[in-house]
Parts: structure tokens; C-alpha cells; sequence
């Protein structure tokens, strides 16, 4: 750790983490879906303002949540998340990384797999 700023994950000495808002995506996913419904009933009714309405109230709230939520780390390899850090400098998920580590836990796990039988 270096000024208060992980460089690695305090489980597995990872030195790949990436930045993310420390929220449920399943309750973000959940308000979106909520939104889409409710609006798409307005517009079924011709209640156009009523619609346009409900699509902008759910991105306001998502905004309001995008800026309000704090940020947090989290390790490719062991998913563990590092709360009340400072994540200046941290990258945002990267995909491509993300995969060296999945394809890596699946070869670790044949590997287990193979030396058991």
C-alpha cells in the first residue's frame, strides 16, 4: 500500500484490480427494468408525458446514484472487494484481463481435476 492506495489485493497479493461503484448490480439492473415496464404501460395507455416521465425520473435516479455511490476495488483473480480505499489511479474493468484470469481458474481447477484422478 502505498499513500493509503492499494497496489496489490490484501488476499491474494494481486497486483491487477479494477474500480467500481460499490452498488448491487442486480438492484440497478432491477430499477432499469422497472422503468422500462412502467413507462412502456404509459405509452400502451397514450399517456406519452407519463412515459417520458417515468424514462427520465430512472435516469435521474441513476445518475444520482452514479455520483453518490462510492467507488471500490475489486481483484480479477479472487473477486475480493477493498472498501473505504482511495481508488485514484485503478483502471475501470478491463474485459480482456478479466479473461486471462477466468481462463486461468479453469485451467488451475482441470488441473486439480487431473491430479485427483
Amino acid at each position: 500500500m502505498s499513500e493509503g492506495r492499494p497496489t496489490c489485493c490484501a488476499l491474494c497479493q494481486n497486483p491487477d484490480l479494477w474500480r467500481q461503484k460499490n452498488f448491487p448490480q442486480g438492484l440497478g439492473v432491477l430499477i432499469v427494468a422497472v422503468g422500462a415496464v412502467t413507462s412502456s404501460i404509459f405509452y400502451a395507455y397514450y399517456m406519452m408525458v407519463w412515459a417520458m416521465g417515468t424514462l427520465m425520473l430512472v435516469a435521474l435516479l441513476d445518475m444520482g446514484l452514479y455520483i453518490w455511490m462510492p467507488d471500490v476495488l475489486v481483484c480479477y483473480r479472487c473477486r475480493a472487494r477493498h472498501l473505504n480505499v482511495d481508488t485514484e489511479g485503478h483502471p475501470d474493468f478491463d474485459h480482456e484481463l478479466f479473461e486471462k484470469y477466468r481462463q486461468e481458474a479453469i485451467r488451475l481447477e482441470e488441473a486439480a481435476r487431473e491430479a485427483k484422478s
